[in-house]
């Protein structure tokens, strides 16, 4: 591979890389979480998960996760899943408060780019 090829290779896995830690590590209440937040005086007392994940910057699948692991009460609305918005305030308060220091994702994905593969020599 020729040089420049092989630097616009890197640049695009390591911003893949480091995509993929970032969402990760928000999924575990781990790392800098976006600033914006829907109004919580426009929003109801009872939400849906799509507003939920919207309100928590994660996806529906992990607020399903956390009403099934019993970190968030749910409350069925016939067929609809429903969270109290003020429950799911909570445990992202409790949640970054629990959580360790910052992590420099850029950091850490340059660590994981640096780590040698098999069959190839040490970037220099």
């Amino acid at each position: 591979m020729s040089g420049s090829f092989e630097d616009t290779l890197r640049a695009i896995v390591r911003d893949a890389v480091r995509d993929v830690v970032r969402d990760e590590l928000r999924a575990h209440g781990l790392g800098p979480q976006p600033a914006a937040q829907p109004a919580q005086s426009a929003t109801p007392a009872y939400v849906s998960t799509k507003l939920a994940a919207q309100i928590a910057s994660v996806h529906v699948a992990t607020i399903r996760d956390w009403v099934q692991r019993g970190l968030l009460r749910g409350h069925r609305a016939g067929r609809l899943l429903r969270v109290d918005r003020a429950e799911l305030i909570a445990l992202m308060t409790r949640a970054k408060s629990d959580a360790p220091a910052m992590v420099n994702l850029d950091r850490l994905a340059e660590e994981i780019l640096a780590k040698p593969r098999r069959g190839q020599a040490r970037p220099k």
